[in-house]
């Protein structure tokens, strides 16, 4: 029962997904240090948790949601959002030259929150095609058919990418 449109709408979106998750880790690893790309990085445990929650409705047990607020206050922190200077709290404390946090934050802190998200939303996607009673009879699709479907939309993804980015241009 396998078709090329069905192949498509279930593992082109994810494949698409996950490369636009992958050139944005890229940008923000070029522009952030190392410790801050880590922490951030975590963030899709967050926004995987989220998804799910999301498009198949799982819910987080009190661990859970404790351990989701301890990862999201950390990121906080390494961001300077949150300052724990003794002894007390503040927000939004973390000073410097304006135009530095501003670049610091689009060209690495934006994309790494970004591709973290994406990285949830895809997985959750990926996760309900790999659990849908529309697959085969076991109640999910196959999952090496969906990697398959998965890495063939990746490369045409990438090969279609080729023909519009400057880099593809020097390629060719």
């Amino acid at each position: 029962g396998w078709n090329l449109k069905t192949a498509l709408m279930i593992g082109g979106l994810p494949a698409a997904l996950y490369c636009v998750q992958n050139m944005a880790a890229l940008m923000a690893y070029q522009n952030l240090e190392p410790l801050t790309f880590n922490v951030l990085n975590q963030t899709k445990t967050l926004s995987a948790a989220l998804c799910c929650y999301l498009i198949m409705g799982r819910k987080q047990s009190k661990a859970q949601m404790a351990s989701l607020i301890i990862l999201l206050s950390s990121a906080l922190i390494i961001e300077k959002v949150i300052s724990l200077s003794a002894p007390f709290v503040s927000f939004g404390g973390g000073g410097g030259v304006a135009a530095t946090a501003t670049q610091h934050f689009t060209q690495g802190g934006a994309p790494i929150l970004l591709a973290s998200f994406i990285s949830g939303l895809a997985g959750a996607l990926a996760q309900k095609n790999l659990q849908s009673t529309s697959g085969d009879a076991k109640g999910g699709r196959n999952p090496y058919l969906f990697n398959m479907e998965m890495n063939s939309a990746s490369a045409m993804t990438l090969a279609a990418s080729l023909l519009f980015s400057a880099h593809g241009s020097r390629i060719r």
